[in-house]
């Protein structure tokens, strides 16, 4: 009997955590701990069932709490693809920088899923064989939960061409004045930015576009960057109005490879406007 009241109590808390969550508290666990007076172990617990019964429930750093990923704008694509096709999908995902951030392996591999669900046998064990065989590896720390939060946010600031505000580590814009070491800065500041591309060079994270409404390229190095917000603002992604010369207002001397990657990117054509 009292292990019938146990269960039933700790549903009933499970339930309730849940509904926390859809209402948007942005609550973390010790808040939720707090809340229903048991330990962290616990809610930890409780999440990993809420997960396992098929909602996919995520720590936002940004918000610095739990949340609901959205489902609403889930969709049908019915196309016709080869294997060919999901072989080299395969191999640009599991062989690249972002298959490593933390919480990006599953998503992706359920996506993949997706792809590979309506296969026969003998193709699904193929392309699950290339899966195991790629590999990357890196001698530098892959990007944590935060910094993979903040480009998400950055991604869909590009998809929907709506401004993002950023909490920048001591207000610099250009890299060439960032320092090596985070842990020198000491100031943030916000800024309204409209980013146009997302590099990743020389092991780090980049992100480049326009700040203070248009009149300046910037680019920051997303381990400088610590929070950031979705606007509604729309920007123009009319990129012949921000010429090769613009980048290198901000810098002066010798060239740098990742500004000249970004020149490139800016002079390319296949860069839809």
């Amino acid at each position: 009997m009292t292990h019938n009241s146990s269960d039933k109590k700790n549903i009933t808390r499970t339930l309730e955590i849940i509904s926390c969550i859809q209402q948007g508290a942005g609550l973390n666990a010790v808040e939720l701990a707090d809340r229903f007076q048991v330990s962290k172990r616990t809610i930890y617990r409780d999440l990993s069932v809420i997960r396992t019964s098929g909602l996919p429930v995520r720590f936002d750093n940004l918000a610095d709490g739990y949340r609901i990923l959205p489902t609403s704008e889930s969709f049908t694509i019915r196309r016709q693809i080869t294997l060919e096709q999901i072989r080299e999908f395969v191999l640009g995902l599991y062989c690249c920088p972002w298959f490593q951030v933390d919480g990006t392996r599953t998503i992706i591999e359920k996506t993949l899923e997706l792809l590979i669900d309506k296969l026969d046998e003998t193709q699904r064990v193929s392309i699950r064989r290339l899966q195991r065989a790629c590999r990357f590896f890196s001698n530098h720390e892959a990007a944590c939960s935060l910094q993979r939060d903040i480009l998400q946010a950055v991604a869909d600031s590009i998809m929907r061409r709506h401004r993002i505000e950023l909490l920048v580590a001591n207000h610099t814009k250009d890299i060439a004045n960032l320092p090596h070491d985070p842990q020198q800065l000491d100031e943030e500041t916000w800024i309204e930015f409209a980013p146009h591309a997302i590099f990743y060079e020389n092991e780090m994270w980049f992100i480049s576009g326009q700040s203070d409404g248009g009149e300046s390229a910037s680019c920051f190095n997303i381990a400088r960057i610590s929070n950031a917000k979705l606007t509604t603002n729309a920007f123009s992604a009319n990129r012949s109005d921000h010429n090769s010369d613009t980048i290198s207002q901000s810098r002066r001397g010798p060239t740098n490879p990742l500004t000249e990657r970004i020149r490139q990117w800016k002079n390319s054509p296949s860069v839809a406007s």
